[in-house]
């Protein structure tokens, strides 16, 4: 090891702890942190092949900073697809009374056998793993992080897929 990745290995060393407080603030979650944190340090690295720094701390704080910015744009991005999803499946899909509720008619029933046999038949058109994806999210309430563990698939895979199924039931329960 160089002088060089020991100067850099003792910074990491001496700020890891203020950097994870400090994005943990921002964040308001540990694990996010931790995955920043670690985007902070390569992209820190990176910077350190093909700029000349004065201030590596400065650096530092700065790409952290930024990369933090980010992730609450991720995020809050991310949760909004998820309510433009829900409200629009919802309000296409809603009546002036609940669907299950006890006293639906027995048309509504029907109606809405008919409805699920149309998403099981419009689900059984796709490939294994977007389909899996989205059942696991939508029916058996996966967040997008445990689906993309359970499935070994980035998350942000697992989010075009539910995205890509999303659109095409809204598509396809509209036209009929």
């Amino acid at each position: 090891m160089t002088s060089s990745d020991e100067g850099v290995d003792a910074l990491f060393a001496a700020h890891r702890a203020n950097l994870l407080r400090y994005l943990k603030m921002r964040l308001g979650n540990a694990e996010d942190a931790e995955e920043v944190l670690q985007e902070v340090f390569i992209r820190f690295l990176k910077a350190r092949e093909t700029t000349e720094i004065d201030n590596d701390y400065a650096l530092l704080v700065r790409i952290c900073s930024n990369q933090a910015i980010d992730r609450i744009r991720h995020n809050a991005s991310r949760k909004n697809r998820e309510k433009s999803w829900s409200d629009q499946y919802y309000r296409v899909h809603s009546d002036d009374d609940a669907l299950g509720s006890v006293y639906a008619s027995q048309e509504r029933q029907v109606s809405a056998r008919e409805e699920i046999k149309r998403v099981m038949e419009i689900l059984d058109g796709l490939s294994e793993s977007v389909r899996t994806a989205f059942v696991l999210h939508r029916f058996e309430g996966l967040s997008l992080k445990e689906v993309a563990a359970r499935m070994d698939l980035a998350q942000s895979t697992v989010e075009k897929h539910i995205m890509k199924v999303s659109r095409l039931l809204l598509q396809r329960l509209r036209r009929t």
